[in-house]
């Protein structure tokens, strides 16, 4: 008797990429390409309406009904207004873009059948357990750390995780190649001058190829809930600072402390670092770096 030849089918995921023109853009369509095909939406091109959107628009707008949700299987959200001053200076446009887009995207999305992933901020953890109220009087009174950018992803984060067909990725931050302020710590470095670092102010990065294999893992096995990415430590930027300055062989006392309030606006500067990462790990089996393995990268 013949034997039966085993194929293994590999289901095709149609996935839409709303903002991937901003730096995770990349990084997040990469992702998707490996678990089926992948649309990445357009700004400068309204002529285009299977793939037009403005997150800027009014939600009442063209630009949601455009997108004809039904082609996809899912929905990955990464637009947003996120530069932190911004946000501070035009409230109503942040949560126009960081809290109403997404939600009516959402909406559209599943209507359709389809499933929803927002990419949220570690930003959003500083409001965690609170109302919408009590989240806004914490914005309002300049409580450290409580900033516009991550109250509105916040509140969308607050309505979504209440549904079966959506998934929040909160990330901390994503350390590129081009991250400015360690490459310039390592050219004074090396070059013997003084860096000045925040000590009052944590980081637990992580690098692009994490929030890659998370994002696939995650949206292929379509889990549902809040997944933390980020390092499973957090240091100071000194702390970080001077363990490079160690590791390119100069004196640590080259590497100043400095608080971050003395920028003026706390808000803008303070926020959580790390992110409980134990459901990533036990549900997609992804190890977090370390902070120190994500700042090795540049040594």
């Amino acid at each position: 008797m013949t034997p039966r030849l085993q194929v293994e089918t590999r289901v095709v995921v149609r996935s839409l990429l709303i903002g991937g023109s901003g730096a995770l853009g990349p990084v997040l369509k990469s992702a998707l390409s490996t678990i089926g095909d992948v649309t990445v939406t357009q700004r400068g091109h309204p002529e285009q309406i299977d793939t037009y959107f403005d997150a800027e628009a009014p939600v009442d707008s063209e630009s949601f009904s455009r997108l004809r949700f039904s082609s996809y299987d899912v929905v990955v959200y990464a637009a947003g207004l996120t530069r932190l001053k911004d946000c501070e200076s035009n409230p109503e446009k942040s949560r126009r873009v960081n809290h109403w887009a997404p939600l009516r995207v959402f909406q559209s999305s599943t209507s359709a059948g389809g499933f929803f992933v927002f990419v949220s901020s570690s930003a959003a953890a500083e409001y965690e357990g609170l109302t919408e109220d009590s989240a806004v009087q914490a914005n309002l009174s300049g409580r450290r750390g409580a900033s516009t950018y991550g109250l509105h992803k916040y509140l969308a984060e607050r309505e979504l995780l209440q549904s079966e067909s959506a998934q929040v990725l909160r990330l901390s931050k994503v350390a590129f190649d081009s991250w400015p302020l360690v490459a310039n710590w390592k050219s004074r470095l090396e070059d013997g001058l003084e860096v000045a670092a925040f000590g009052d102010h944590n980081v637990s990065p992580v690098t692009p190829e994490v929030v890659e294999t998370v994002t696939a893992r995650a949206v292929a096995d379509r889990v549902r809930g809040l997944l933390g990415v980020s390092a499973v430590d957090q240091h100071s930027y000194l702390s970080i600072a001077r363990y490079m300055a160690i590791r390119l062989g100069v004196a640590p006392e080259l590497v100043v402390g400095t608080s971050a309030t003395s920028l003026g606006d706390e808000r803008l500067i303070l926020q959580k670092g790390r992110l409980d990462t134990t459901r990533t790990e036990s549900l997609l089996g992804v190890r977090m770096p370390t902070t120190f393995d994500t700042v090795e990268r540049y040594l």
